[in-house]
């Protein structure tokens, strides 16, 4: 049996040189959450500092500590961006 691909999905990528989450980042954060007040499961992938962070911001906006679940997989890489920093090292995927 196959299973079904996630409705929706969001990127988001933390500041470069740490896991702090910009002002863009929290504002997909709180469309993600709009979005899946009635999801019975929201998935979390990437590095596990950056999920980490992703993941206190869904708790802080109130999404149920039982409902995400966090998946430490930093992805596939993403084209090298002038700074020479891979994109992906900084990604955190939100499915439900």
């Amino acid at each position: 049996m196959a299973v079904p691909s996630p409705k929706s999905e969001f990127m988001i990528f933390t500041e470069k040189g740490s896991h702090a989450l910009s002002p863009t980042a929290l504002s997909t954060i709180r469309s993600a959450v709009s979005e899946a007040r009635n999801a019975r499961q929201v998935t979390l992938t990437g590095g596990p500092e950056n999920v980490a962070a992703v993941k206190s911001e869904l708790l802080r906006q109130g999404v149920p500590a039982n409902a995400i679940v966090a998946r430490n997989d930093a992805g596939s890489p993403l084209p090298k961006v002038g700074d020479g920093l891979d994109p992906s090292d900084r990604r955190v995927s939100i499915t439900f």
